[in-house]
């Protein structure tokens, strides 16, 4: 999905539909009226709950209203194994595997 993150992250919804130019498959939130993403292993649904003009951008501060994850990617006791999401980190304009530990 870094493709993808990294699309969505550089390019406009209002200038591109971001589903249809990836080939991705919208769904309905479970929590909040916006869409998840049927592809992506765990959905982290959010509510705005401030946003802070930075004068170049804006910084939205968000609340985590509902976390989605398909049944490969979680342990039985329903906690989510990262090792089988290989999360990613981005810091200026590097992509980096996190190290994680294994519980």
């Amino acid at each position: 999905m870094i493709e993808a993150c990294d699309f969505c992250g550089t390019k406009s919804g209002r200038d591109f539909d971001k589903f249809k130019e990836l080939g991705l498959t919208r769904e309905k939130g479970f929590v909040v009226k916006s869409p998840i993403i049927k592809e992506c292993p765990v959905n982290i649904e959010c509510k705005v709950r401030q946003i802070i003009h930075l004068g170049t951008h804006d910084m939205f501060i968000g609340e985590v209203v509902s976390v989605n994850a398909n049944e490969e990617v979680i342990y039985s006791d329903g906690d989510i194994d990262y090792e089988r999401i290989n999360v990613v980190s981005y810091l200026m304009d590097n992509y980096f595997k996190n190290i994680l530990i294994k519980r």
